[in-house]
C-alpha cells in the first residue's frame, strides 16, 4: 500500500491519546505489539495500512477528522473502509420552491378546480386554513378527511334506483323461477 507523504508519527501520538490508551493498549488494540506501539511512537517505525485501517475504525466515533486524516494516508476514506456509509449517487435533492409561489400554486389548482379566477377562491382558502389551524388540524389530517373514500364492499342487493328499476328487476325474477318450477 503506498502511503501519502505525511509524518505519521504526530497522528498516532494524537490518536492514542484521544482514545485514552497507554502504547500496550493501543498496540494490541491495533493487532501489533507493545513493542511496535512504542517505536511508532518514537517515530522509528510505521504502522501497516491493516493496523492504520482498524485505527480509522477505533478513532472514528472519537475524532471523525483525525480519522479521515489517517485513512488519507493510506489513500482510503471512513466511506471506502466501510465506517460511513458512501453518499449518494445522483443529482442533489431539488431546493424547495420559496412559500409564496407553493400557496399560489395551490390558490391556481383550488381556483381551476371550481372554474373561478384565483382572485375568488383566495379568500376562501384563506378562511379554510385558519379554521384548520385554529383546531389545530394538519394539512394531511384535513386531506385525509377530503380524500374521496372507496365505498365499503357489501354482499348486500342493490339499493332500488329511484325508477324501482331494481324492485321490477327482483319480482320478474321471482316470477320466472316460479314459472320455471310450474
Amino acid at each position: 500500500m503506498v502511503f501519502s507523504p505525511v509524518d505519521l508519527g504526530p497522528l498516532i501520538v494524537r490518536a492514542r491519546s484521544t482514545l485514552g490508551m497507554t502504547q500496550e493498549e493501543f498496540g494490541y488494540a491495533l493487532g501489533a505489539s507493545h513493542r511496535s506501539a512504542q517505536r511508532w511512537d518514537a517515530g522509528d517505525a510505521e504502522p501497516g495500512a491493516h493496523h492504520l485501517q482498524t485505527l480509522v475504525r477505533l478513532l472514528y466515533p472519537k475524532d471523525a477528522a483525525l480519522a479521515t486524516q489517517i485513512a488519507d494516508v493510506i489513500r482510503e476514506t471512513p466511506e471506502s473502509l466501510g465506517i460511513v456509509p458512501a453518499a449518494p449517487v445522483g443529482p442533489p435533492p431539488r431546493a424547495r420552491p420559496p412559500a409564496d409561489l407553493i400557496v399560489e400554486s395551490i390558490v391556481c389548482a383550488a381556483a381551476e378546480a371550481l372554474a373561478l379566477p384565483p382572485a375568488n377562491v383566495r379568500p376562501a382558502l384563506r378562511a379554510a386554513f385558519e379554521r384548520a389551524k385554529a383546531m389545530e388540524m394538519t394539512v394531511d389530517e384535513v386531506d385525509a378527511v377530503l380524500s374521496p373514500k372507496a365505498p365499503p364492499h357489501t354482499n348486500k342487493a342493490p339499493l332500488p334506483r329511484a325508477d324501482g328499476a331494481a324492485e321490477r328487476g327482483a319480482r320478474r325474477g321471482k316470477r320466472s323461477r316460479g314459472a320455471a318450477r310450474g
